[in-house]
């Protein structure tokens, strides 16, 4: 939790260099992570909260998240 806001923090090193192209409008760089504020309905829709591990890809070219 960031300010209040569910944030998925991708580190640059580990891959969110190369998932920030193809998120480009809801992510923010900060630091050596790449961030992604989880709105409340998607974090209900994907059942995950604060500490919940995620597993993100890019297939196809679109970014994609595994809770």
């Amino acid at each position: 939790m960031v300010d209040g806001d569910l944030v998925l923090r991708i580190p640059l090193s580990v891959g969110g260099a190369e998932l920030a192209p193809l998120a480009r409008g809801i992510v923010q760089i900060h630091g050596d992570h790449l961030c992604v504020v989880i709105q409340p309905w998607l974090a209900e829709k994907l059942r995950i909260g604060a500490g919940s591990l995620v597993v993100v890809d890019n297939k196809n070219g679109k970014v994609h998240d595994h809770a």
